[in-house]
C-alpha cells in the first residue's frame, strides 16, 4: 500500500568549487550582477583594473567614461568607491549622482545633464565640472559637497 521513495541527495561539494561563495559559483547574486552591468556598458567592459570589494563598492585604477550612455541614474546596486583616474558621467540627463565614486583622484565630471542636486557625488576629486544641468551651481555648493583639491568649473 505504501510507496517506497528513493533518497534523494544534493552533494554540494560536488556542485561547488571549494573556497568559492555558492553564489559566486552559480553566478547569481548582487556581485554578479555588478560584473553583469560593467561588461555590458562598452566604456566599461574594457576596464580590466577594477576591484569589487566585500562591501560590493567598486574601486577602479584608470578612467572611467560613462559620458553620453543615456544613464538618467546609475542602477541601485551600484556604488563606486574610490577612482584612480578621471570619472566622466557627462551629457546623460542624469537625475542624480547617486553611485558616483567617494574619491575621484582626477577629474570628475557631471556637466550637461538634469541634476538638481549634488548628493551623491563625490567627497574628495582634484576637479569639479558640473556647469549646464538643471540648477545652476556655485562654486559654496560644490565646496559645501565635496574637498576639491583643484579647479572647479560651473
Amino acid at each position: 500500500m505504501g510507496y517506497r521513495m528513493k533518497a534523494q541527495y544534493v552533494f554540494e561539494n560536488i556542485e561547488f568549487e571549494r573556497g568559492i561563495e555558492p553564489k559566486e559559483a552559480m553566478g547569481i547574486g548582487r556581485r554578479a550582477l555588478i560584473e553583469k552591468w560593467i561588461n555590458s556598458v562598452p566604456d566599461l567592459k574594457n576596464i580590466n583594473k577594477y576591484k569589487i570589494d566585500k562591501d560590493l563598492i567598486i574601486n577602479v585604477r584608470g578612467d572611467v567614461f560613462l559620458s553620453r550612455r543615456k544613464i538618467i541614474e546609475l542602477p541601485e546596486y551600484i556604488q563606486f568607491g574610490k577612482v584612480i583616474g578621471d570619472f566622466w558621467i557627462s551629457g546623460n540627463g542624469l537625475i542624480s549622482l547617486r553611485g558616483c565614486p567617494r574619491i575621484v583622484t582626477g577629474y570628475f565630471s557631471c556637466t550637461d545633464n538634469n541634476l538638481t542636486s549634488l548628493e551623491g557625488g563625490p567627497k574628495l576629486a582634484s576637479h569639479f565640472l558640473c556647469y549646464n544641468n538643471k540648477k545652476q551651481f556655485t562654486e559654496e555648493e560644490v565646496r559645501k559637497e565635496c574637498n576639491i583639491r583643484g579647479r572647479i568649473e560651473v
